[in-house]
């Protein structure tokens, strides 16, 4: 599905930008101002591009986070090149000292939610977005943790068609605190898992990224460190985790940010580690499970903590942004480094966006403009004092193609998924490739809609999408500087039993509660499909209605099976000890 998004007015120049002279390419910014992301002074920390509801602009999250606490920031884009802060919802009325952030699907409803992490042993934050934009506090389960959190990320650890979360904590006095895996149950609910390997280790860890290094179809996970202990990278195996030794971890340094992506355009991902006092690091994917720090002309010191990979100049291959900060009254300024396509990179010294000074922790690419290029917004924190910054793109002749995905099978909003572009590019057959994720970096979350330039080519020969679930689609024909929604295809023969009792008050009921079941199942529109209940797991059918209700009549813990059939087609969903029922009195009682 293609739709076209009129860009807006140009907006009025008011930075000149000199490159670099070393420099091929340069790509022009402009600091936008009379917008209200750059109205106040905050003490900010993650920056996301958003759509928060589903109208076809990116919007912009940004969370604050001093220690007295503040309010966090959305800003939804009103379609004519600026923004409109939101006032009135929960999530920008908190108060907590926040700190990094991850948007997703959670409940595969076709709406980005978000969990918002806080410092200060403050409880996180988790919001359920109703599909405009408004959000309702969750406050209650296994996923609401406190501590010292750092930042957070969504992925379907487990390929089951749900996003899991991994949430990073440090400490105040370098003693360490184990960080949290919280995995989706699939109804709603969350389960705090303490026994993974990747929970096991007690350190002051900063970033985290769902990413899968060796493309075999599972998310593996990388986490930074800030206490010099090295950093660790955990392989997901069907046995479970399973910590892979390698370059980034015999060098330790004070790691507090870390970005993945395929600079290189070779098919797998590279890692950018991003230190503090210290210089930067490249390792490159070599193919095989190992990989090897290279030299590609990164600055020999800085101060960094966010950063984010993106084709600023629509020539094929992904730059990078780095943002640098410091604890202390000094300003410094922020890294922008351009792509040569020869595996080097040159830094930009004399732009807006490089010339820049302040202290930045997190910081987003996304075409908020619908204009084909890659737009920045910076979460800057000086003295907990600081106006964010938001830079337009000002484009160049290049072309480009903007993806968005929906997931059928996998997570709605597809993080995971991988999409492969072959074109012809300067006379040169490349492959390029991205991997959807909702931490692009330290306290940085790009826009989920997927950018790639092309340079002068005016052909995409291929795309291939590669879903979590493991679907490939190949889509052809298509053309440049274009947008694209595309649906993930139901196989005919697919069937996930799923269910859920949405009212947690039924989940502790008596004998008088009428239950009330949810169907979850998901299968292809087309299948006639029948559904077998049984309320208390003895092998006797209760109900085949598609959402039906019960009345249990005697106290108990009761687990609840669901069979969907289609054809020769089945799949069955057990959920253990699922309802406790008390006698009628025992309990207020709860019905629908």
């Amino acid at each position: 599905m293609k739709f076209t998004i009129p860009t807006y007015l140009q907006i009025v120049l008011v930075h000149i930008i000199c490159f670099f002279p070393s420099l091929t390419k340069g790509q022009k910014f402009e600091l936008v101002k009379n917008t209200p992301i750059g109205a106040v002074k905050d003490g900010s920390r993650m920056a996301a591009f958003v759509d928060v509801n589903n109208d076809g602009l990116l919007d912009i999250f940004i969370s604050n986070g001093p220690k007295g606490g503040q309010n966090n920031s959305l800003y939804l884009n009103n379609g004519k090149g600026n923004f409109t802060k939101v006032a009135n919802d929960p999530l920008v009325q908190d108060g907590a000292p926040s700190d990094g952030a991850t948007w997703g699907d959670i409940d595969n409803d076709g709406d980005l939610d978000v969990y918002i992490v806080n410092w200060y042993g403050k409880p996180n934050l988790f919001y359920l977005n109703d599909g405009k934009g408004h959000f309702t506090q969750v406050t209650q389960g296994e996923i609401i943790q406190n501590g010292f959190s750092e930042t957070a990320s969504w992925g379907d650890v487990d390929n089951d068609g749900d996003l899991d979360l991994y949430v990073t904590n440090s400490s105040p006095n370098r003693s360490g605190q184990q960080n949290f895996f919280i995995k989706n149950n699939g109804d709603g609910r969350f389960f705090l898992d303490t026994q993974s390997i990747i929970t096991q280790i007690k350190k002051d860890a900063r970033s985290i990224n769902w990413i899968d290094f060796n493309n075999d179809g599972q998310l593996d996970l990388f986490v930074s460190h800030e206490d010099g202990s090295g950093n660790q990278l955990f392989k997901n195996t069907k046995a479970g985790f399973q910590q892979v030794q390698n370059d980034f971890q015999a060098k330790p340094t004070a790691s507090m940010g870390s970005s993945w992506a395929d600079y290189d355009n070779d098919g797998d991902l590279d890692l950018f580690v991003a230190n503090f006092r210290s210089r930067a690091q490249i390792f490159n994917n070599q193919g095989n499970g190992t990989f090897k720090e290279v030299e590609v002309g990164l600055a020999k010191n800085g101060l960094s903590f966010g950063s984010v990979w993106g084709d600023i100049d629509n020539d094929g291959d992904l730059d990078l942004f780095v943002a640098n900060a410091t604890f202390s009254k000094n300003k410094v300024i922020n890294f922008l480094y351009l792509n040569d396509g020869q595996g080097k990179f040159a830094r930009d010294t004399t732009s807006v966006v490089a010339t820049y000074q302040g202290n930045t922790f997190g910081a987003a690419f996304g075409d908020y403009d619908n204009d084909g290029d890659l737009d920045l917004v910076t979460a800057n924190t000086f003295q907990s004092a600081e106006a964010n910054t938001l830079y337009r793109n000002l484009g160049n002749q290049n072309h480009w193609v903007n993806i968005s995905l929906k997931g059928s099978i996998s997570n709605a909003a597809a993080i995971g998924t991988k999409i492969r572009l072959k074109a012809t590019i300067g006379g040169k057959s490349v492959w390029q490739m991205r991997e959807i994720s909702s931490q692009s970096g330290y306290n940085c979350q790009n826009s989920l809609r997927i950018h790639f330039g092309l340079g002068n080519t005016t052909k995409i020969d291929s795309l291939i999408i590669e879903w979590p679930m493991g679907g490939k689609e190949v889509k052809t024909d298509l053309k440049v500087d274009q947008f694209y929604i595309f649906q993930e295809v139901i196989p005919a023969g697919f069937i996930r039993a799923n269910f859920t009792i949405k009212n947690d008050d039924q989940l502790i009921a008596t004998t008088k509660t009428k239950i009330v079941f949810t169907n979850l199942s998901i299968h292809h529109s087309k299948a006639k499909v029948s559904y077998s209940w049984d309320f208390n797991n003895d092998g006797i059918i209760d109900s085949r209605k598609e959402n039906p209700t019960h009345i249990y009549s005697k106290p108990g813990t009761y687990t609840i099976r669901l069979i969907v059939t289609s054809n020769s087609q089945k799949d069955t969903i057990i959920r253990k000890n699922y309802v406790q029922i008390k006698k009628s009195g025992d309990i207020s009682t709860s019905s629908d």
